[in-house]
């Protein structure tokens, strides 16, 4: 009777771990700043009024905050004449505004904007100069982001 319960429990266990994992969405945001991998160890995402604003965070403490001036698919550049999208790179976490970065150049692409799941996906890349003036330039390539699940706060 016993090696017929302990067979029982692991047919049980084996079976269970054998489940299709498949419908587990995986978010993720990563890129190249100053050629070295960057990826994000959290990730927020924000649809307010027309605009999607991205915030992660490295697991060094480093930020990246991307706003998107539009609520489609399609390509945002940075542009000083119109907002089509934003950038801001910190490569610490304290609040200080001396290791800020900002896009002066660069764009975002939209490539998937799943409203019944609020979920978005696209490629970026920018060019930053240091916010005081400086003439330090940071090159953000290869830019990414996965399946981010965002919250519409849009008419709160």
């Amino acid at each position: 009777m016993k090696k017929i319960i302990l067979f029982l429990g692991l047919f049980t266990l084996l079976y269970a771990c054998s489940k299709d994992n498949s419908s587990i969405v995986t978010a993720n945001m990563s890129a190249k700043i100053d050629q070295k991998d960057w990826i994000t160890l959290t990730r927020t995402t924000v649809l307010n009024d027309g605009k999607f604003i991205i915030t992660g965070v490295a697991i060094d403490g480093s930020s990246l905050a991307i706003t998107i001036f539009g609520d489609n698919t399609g390509d945002f550049k940075v542009s000083p004449t119109q907002d089509a999208c934003e950038a801001v790179y910190k490569k610490t976490a304290t609040t200080s505004t001396d290791d800020s970065y900002l896009a002066f150049s660069g764009n975002v692409s939209l490539t998937e904007v799943d409203n019944s799941a609020k979920r978005i996906s696209g490629t970026f890349s920018f060019t930053l100069i240091h916010s005081l003036s400086d003439s330090t330039l940071v090159n953000i390539t290869e830019g990414k982001f996965t399946n981010l699940k965002f919250t519409d706060t849009s008419g709160l």
